[in-house]
């Protein structure tokens, strides 16, 4: 268990999982003000280029905000970064260029299905790169 501010404690676990969704949003965030300065918000699906710098980012995210983390100091470098981008290249298909400049300059507030999803990536990714 982690003491978080106002005594509130959360399992490790839950815990990275929030951190891991903020490195994602912070991603997000980026890569919605990379779309905007480029103009190329028309379409959908995402383009295999723009997949790629959103995956890259969210994934360089994940890991700082990883590597931070004292339950991760033990771990290699190599885990993490797999972890990262296992989490960042799957979740990369759950975004729409719409998702994301509607994202852009708001707090990160998942949806509940938003946040299933991100929680069983989370939990794949870590048994598959991590444990």
């Amino acid at each position: 268990m982690r003491t978080l501010h106002r005594g509130v404690q959360v399992s490790r676990d839950c815990w990275h999982r929030k951190k891991v969704a903020r490195s994602f949003a912070a991603a997000t965030f980026v890569f919605a003000l990379f779309l905007l300065n480029n103009s190329t918000a028309r379409a959908t699906a995402l383009t295999e280029e723009t997949r790629a710098a959103l995956i890259k980012s969210a994934e360089e995210s994940c890991f700082d905000g990883q590597s931070k983390q004292e339950a991760n100091k033990s771990r290699k470098p190599e885990q993490l970064h797999a972890f990262c981008y296992c989490f960042a290249e799957k979740l990369s298909y759950t975004m729409t260029m719409e998702k994301a400049i509607a994202a852009f300059g708001k707090p990160f507030a998942p949806t509940p299905e938003e946040e299933r999803v991100m929680h069983a990536v989370f939990d794949n990714c870590w048994q598959v790169n991590v444990k």
